[in-house]
């Protein structure tokens, strides 16, 4: 329920939309999102380095 949580707060559908997903689809979103958010990481941490911040 957590992740169907964070994948409406995401802006992905409402929890019955999310609810309603075929299992494959639902993990493709999840897979998606911590891709992304491995991504956005990964730029907060290559700006910092390059501001002299570690």
């Amino acid at each position: 329920m957590m992740t169907a949580c964070m994948l409406v707060k995401a802006g992905f559908g409402s929890l019955a939309e999310i609810q309603e997903l075929d299992t494959d689809d639902f993990l493709d979103l999840v897979e998606f999102m911590q891709i992304s958010n491995e991504i956005e990481k990964h730029q907060i941490d290559e700006a910092k380095r390059e501001n002299g911040n570690s």
